[in-house]
């Protein structure tokens, strides 16, 4: 009975992971390429259980044993968040720095501490010396790093990524990508800020520069969010329904350990 509270208990904390999670997809569902995450659950190792006290018949050539009674679940755990990588279309915008991904591939940015980050919000702009930045203020990275656009020149980026100042090509965009392999966690992860980050544990190989035939940048256009406000909500009325009857299981056997305890006791 005891167990039984632990088995319940570990239910109520993956339903809480679970709206936890969907809360947070809801909260994006206007932020531009947010990608949207689901909690992934294992349960714990079943337990084989058998009447004590009461023996079967022995079988030839075997001794006796307790009946069979079945098996019991120990509860569950969230194995891991895993990143919805799909694409949910584009808003046009018309804005020549604004930059949507068509198909795979990331755009590398200079992280706060230094380092490259990932990101494929392309909702860019351009600071005051020509430097192409994210609404954070990152710098947006070319082939040949930090992108920085002559003042005045009419501004035009192609499909291939090369960006143009009237008719000069001033930079080229650097976009990673990566290979997927069956079986192991993509190398990138969620830094926050709509950035990615390189997975430390290294799954999949980590990231390469794609190829101009590789990916399709599209000018004057956003990524929409891959979140679906009704499929969410669903999601979350789900979560809290588990909720409450691993709660209602707790209550139950609550009651039965206090009678127990208080009834049977007095015999």
């Amino acid at each position: 009975m005891i167990r039984g509270l632990y088995t319940s208990a570990s239910g109520m904390l993956v339903q809480q992971t679970n709206q936890d999670v969907t809360a947070n997809n809801l909260a994006n569902v206007n932020t531009v390429s947010f990608k949207k995450d689901r909690a992934v659950f294992r349960g714990f190792p079943e337990m084989l259980i058998r009447r004590m006290h009461d023996f079967s018949p022995a079988e030839p050539g075997q001794a006796e044993k307790n009946p069979l009674i079945g098996r019991i679940g120990t509860g569950a755990v969230v194995d891991a968040i895993w990143t919805d990588p799909t694409s949910a279309g584009l808003r046009v915008t018309q804005n020549p720095t604004d930059l949507a991904i068509i198909g795979r591939g990331y755009f590398v940015v200079m992280g706060p501490d230094g380092e490259e980050r990932y990101t494929r919000n392309g909702q860019f702009s351009l600071r005051a010396d020509g430097t192409l930045v994210t609404t954070e203020g990152f710098a947006v990275q070319g082939t040949a790093g930090a992108i920085r656009i002559p003042q005045g020149g009419n501004l035009r980026i192609d499909s291939d990524g090369r960006i143009f100042s009237g008719d000069t090509e001033v930079a080229q965009l650097r976009i990673v990508g990566y290979d997927e392999t069956p079986g192991q966690a993509p190398p990138l992860v969620k830094a926050g800020d709509s950035l990615y980050r390189l997975n430390e544990q290294g799954d999949g190989g980590g990231v390469r520069d794609l190829a101009i035939g590789e990916r399709e940048i599209r000018s004057g256009a956003l990524e929409l969010a891959n979140v679906n406000v009704v499929q969410e909500m669903v999601q979350m009325i789900s979560a809290a329904r588990a909720y409450e009857a691993n709660q209602k299981a707790i209550q139950s056997q609550d009651g039965t350990l206090e009678k127990a305890c208080t009834e049977l006791g007095r015999v």
